[in-house]
């Protein structure tokens, strides 16, 4: 079983989570930086864990999903 990270948390992440959910270890979105939108809920509500940084994100991570436009790379 492998340990994912997910970049992003827009539309393609939600759907491709949905079959990972058990292997997705944390979930990390800019917009965590300034919670006014709401992002660690969302994070949450799809029974995902947020991240407190990119760091804890990918640490440990035998995959990362970047899921990101690209105008909003990191």
């Amino acid at each position: 079983m492998f340990n994912i990270t997910l970049i992003g948390c827009g539309e393609a992440a939600e759907a491709l989570s949905e079959p990972l959910r058990e292997q997705i270890q944390g979930v990390w979105d800019i917009k965590l930086l300034d919670d006014s939108h709401g992002m660690r809920e969302r994070i949450e509500s799809l029974n995902m864990r947020p991240a407190d940084s990119v760091e804890d994100a990918v640490s440990g991570a035998d995959l990362v999903i970047s899921l990101v436009r690209a105008g909003k790379t990191i």
